[in-house]
């Protein structure tokens, strides 16, 4: 049962970036093999991961934002969706994996991951060879390559924000994990590596590439302090540079930089209305706040963002400006559990994220400390468990990661 369990979770690994449906149907499996043995569940163990039990109350709390949602259709939507955050820290925060296991998980998700950037740079050639030019123009008369951005990989029905998430763990795994030599030699990682940069730059997600850059920076910068060898530090000038001529090569990627900087510039200094992604996303961090207030202690129920942003948005911008920023989430997963759910709830997933990283860095495991860090950064800028892709991204690799860090640490439940 064990090995079909680790058979199962391969193939869930390895389907993430590249067929969510799939996806679905072998979680799906997985639970029902973990029914099977349920009584051989060890809540012991669960509960000695705090952060798993706390994800597992904020699902319940969810359940019961059902009752006073000012939207329920939404609500019983989003519980179905984020139903990752209560069935992997269950079955699978109960099971019992290795090191060597964690390599053979993350492996299978690199394969993924890599099978789907080649399909993204296959596609876009195909439609350079069809076309005979790199831009399509869509309705509206706008250009959009499709070697960049949206178009890269919207065959798969992947946005970038996700697809950047993908590149950005399984770079991770490959240039700092040492102990997956089974998978990749040193100089396979170089090349995949290499590789999976560049099509990180291609998916133009400014949260995800500068997120990305930042804590590779900082860490990078860190171990040279630490222990005093230069190789950190030229490897984080090989890493600059070639971040900054992708930078300058990507030319949707150079315009939506300069207009987040402009954007930022218009709405926070001068209070501009600015049409943008950027200024989006600013006034929609506004309209959560001020709209939170209101209901601060239990929110407005679950699935109940869009209508609350919708009734309070003409009360603070003007008509037009609510029209841009109708139907959308919060674009910030922190204020998205603060409208929902209230204050409460956002506490206890902040709790969470703290619980799991304090432990990643007592425990020395550089993937889980990166792969967290990233991820918190990243919920700042995108409401990331409001779709299946995010949820259970972040989901199964926060109960993976943490139980395969100290062998000894899941032993000591067992044998009590």
């Amino acid at each position: 049962m064990k090995r079909a369990k680790k058979y199962i979770l391969l193939a869930l690994f390895f389907s993430i970036p590249l067929a969510p449906k799939v996806s679905t149907l072998l979680t799906i499996l997985f639970i029902l093999l973990c029914l099977w043995e349920i009584r051989k569940i060890d809540f012991r163990v669960i509960k000695g991961y705090r952060d798993f039990s706390i994800y597992i109350i904020i699902y319940v709390f969810l359940l019961i934002g059902l009752l006073y949602s000012i939207d329920v259709d939404t609500g019983l939507s989003k519980i179905q969706t984020q139903v990752s955050l209560f069935i992997f820290p269950i079955f699978l925060g109960s099971s019992v994996f290795s090191r060597k296991d964690r390599d053979d998980f993350m492996s299978s998700f690199v394969y993924g991951t890599l099978i789907t950037l080649g399909l993204a740079f296959l596609n876009a050639a195909y439609r350079f060879y069809q076309s005979g030019t790199t831009y399509i123009v869509d309705e509206l008369s706008r250009k959009h390559s499709i070697f960049f951005y949206d178009e890269f990989s919207k065959f798969l029905d992947l946005h970038p924000t996700y697809f950047s998430l993908y590149l950005s763990l399984a770079l991770f795994f490959l240039i700092f994990t040492k102990n997956s030599k089974n998978h990749f030699s040193k100089f396979s990682r170089i090349g995949l590596s290499i590789f999976l940069f560049v099509g990180l730059f291609f998916t133009s997600s400014k949260a995800g590439i500068f997120s990305f850059l930042l804590i590779i920076t900082g860490y990078l910068i860190y171990q040279a302090v630490i222990t005093k060898h230069r190789n950190y530090i030229y490897f984080l000038v090989i890493l600059l540079m070639g971040g900054s001529v992708m930078l300058f090569m990507n030319p949707v990627l150079v315009t939506r930089t300069q207009q987040m900087v402009s954007s930022m510039n218009k709405v926070v200094i001068g209070g501009d209305e600015v049409k943008e992604s950027t200024g989006i996303r600013l006034n929609l961090w506004y309209l959560s706040l001020v709209t939170a207030q209101e209901k601060l202690a239990f929110g407005y129920g679950t699935g109940s963002v869009f209508k609350a942003l919708n009734e309070n948005c003409i009360h603070f911008y003007s008509f037009s400006t609510c029209e841009g920023l109708r139907n959308k989430n919060s674009h910030n997963e922190y204020l998205n559990f603060l409208l929902s759910n209230g204050l409460l709830v956002l506490i206890l997933f902040i709790s969470a994220l703290a619980i799991g990283l304090i432990r990643a860095i007592k425990n020395r495991d550089i993937l889980s400390v990166l792969f967290l860090t990233f991820m918190i950064f990243n919920f700042f800028f995108e409401s990331l468990l409001q779709r299946e892709r995010g949820v259970l991204f972040f989901s199964i690799f926060v109960v993976m990661l943490s139980i395969t860090q100290k062998k000894q640490f899941i032993k000591s439940f067992n044998e009590r």
